[in-house]
């Protein structure tokens, strides 16, 4: 639901080939963010209920470390091992 209203894009490929993405939208910023440190064994619902993040019950607010470290995961090919850093948008 949270991307029913965001309209259709189109863009060309590296080979030049138009392309039709549906549901996309736009990277979101936040207005503050920390950076703490993750080990490889730990996933975001593990960060997200650490007390100094979120607290008790924060994984459902592990979203937003989704949403604060897309450029990261992207780059690295969505492996989450290889993120030592993660940014926590508050």
């Amino acid at each position: 639901m949270r991307w029913l209203g965001i309209p259709t894009a189109t863009f060309v490929d590296i080979n030049g080939v138009p392309k039709l993405v549906h549901d996309i939208k736009p990277i979101e910023t936040f207005p503050s963010i920390s950076v703490i440190s993750r080990n490889a064994a730990e996933d975001f619902d593990e960060i997200a209920s650490r007390d100094v993040v979120y607290g008790s019950g924060g994984e459902s607010n592990s979203y937003k470390l989704d949403e604060a470290n897309i450029v990261d995961l992207f780059d690295n090919l969505l492996n989450y091992d290889t993120l030592s850093r993660v940014k926590v948008p508050r």
